[in-house]
């Protein structure tokens, strides 16, 4: 009886475990962003991305085909459930960010280009992008939305048909912020592990209590001489046994 009821508790905790995975996945497939059509610009120049210059042109892709290393231009959306596709470096002009959906701060950040408006090439040369500190007011996040956008007025800096702001992709699907951030909702329950010291704490006073247990019922079936001595240590295993969940 006792093995049939471990099995059955098993079996519900399992189907609980994918029941709660079912339902995870199905809230992200509803907070998955809808495919956009972008302006990109491929095979550039970093700092020379006039395509007059380089002698390619605009393109409308979808934003589910953007690649690391991509020249796109973003602009305002009037549609509320468009976001920005991926995690992208400011190139020239400015934007208003909504970043409520990351950080849960719902007032509006300035986003500006300063890395490149204010750096020469020899400077940007020696520079190493840091996304997390120095240079995060120049990153446009994925899955955060656009209030405003304000191109470039400066001379030489680069200029998209559409007057948007002209952005170079860094990160696409789950490397990109959203992404992470799916991927710690996805999997956070096995995320939770037996390899902690508090788990280890709690199985040793689990043992320690399984072994005096199983002692003082040896004692006692020591006692009885008519009990059979196999059942006796099988019930002692089965004590200390118990503990492993």
């Amino acid at each position: 009886y006792y093995s049939l009821m471990t099995l059955g508790m098993m079996m519900i905790f399992e189907a609980t475990t994918v029941k709660g995975r079912l339902r995870s996945l199905k809230e992200l497939r509803g907070m998955r962003n809808a495919p956009q059509e972008v302006l990109v610009l491929r095979n550039y120049s970093v700092l020379n991305v006039n395509p007059k210059v380089v002698g390619k042109k605009w393109i409308s892709v979808s934003s589910a085909e953007l690649l690391p290393g991509d020249i796109v231009s973003l602009v305002r959306s009037t549609d509320p459930e468009h976001v920005v596709p991926c995690d992208c470096l400011l190139l020239s002009g400015s934007a208003v960010m909504n970043e409520a959906m990351l950080t849960g701060e719902s007032v509006p950040l300035v986003k500006e280009a300063s890395i490149f408006e204010t750096s020469t090439k020899e400077e940007l040369d020696h520079t190493v992008l840091d996304m997390r500190l120095t240079h995060k007011a120049s990153i446009l996040f994925g899955g955060t939305k656009i209030l405003n956008v304000t191109p470039s007025t400066e001379p030489g800096a680069p200029k998209s048909p559409n007057n948007g702001c002209v952005c170079f992709v860094l990160r696409t699907g789950f490397g990109s912020s959203q992404g992470k951030l799916m991927r710690i909702i996805m999997y956070s329950q096995e995320a939770v592990s037996a390899n902690s010291k508090e788990a280890a704490m709690f199985l040793g006073f689990l043992l320690i209590f399984a072994i005096f247990a199983s002692g003082y019922v040896l004692q006692r079936g020591l006692e009885d001489k008519t009990r059979s001595r196999y059942e006796l240590l099988l019930h002692c295993i089965l004590i200390i046994t118990s503990v492993i969940p």
